[in-house]
């Protein structure tokens, strides 16, 4: 037979692939991975950012669950992102990055 181990592991993983959220809640050490790994596994057909209402829920379920609900400057960051709002985005980057990243803020969106 195999390993006891190893059986678990592969049960894990199966389980994991399979969109079980209550493994994945288990396995992601924090939001952004729970937040990924319910886009993968549980979700796998909804175009996030064509959906920005429910990926903006979806995050907000994710920052309650690992984080208590507790927003810090990433979170704030990623759902005014997740939102669209560029003055916000603009707003907390120059915060929290300095005024370097704000000033070149603009490259990576023009290149899109």
């Amino acid at each position: 037979g195999c390993p006891e181990g190893t059986r678990h592991g592969a049960q894990t993983l199966l389980k994991i692939l399979a969109g079980d959220e209550y493994v994945l809640d288990n396995v992601c050490a924090g939001w952004v991975e729970l937040l990924v790994a319910e886009l993968l596994h549980v979700h796998p057909t909804v175009k996030a950012f064509s959906n920005r209402a429910w990926m903006i829920e979806m995050s907000t379920l994710c920052i309650q669950c690992k984080n208590g609900g507790r927003m810090g400057p990433l979170e704030e960051l990623l759902l005014a992102v997740f939102d669209l709002d560029v003055q916000e985005v603009v707003r907390l980057s120059s915060c929290y990055l300095g005024a370097w990243f704000t000033a070149h803020l603009t490259e990576p969106a023009a290149a899109v």
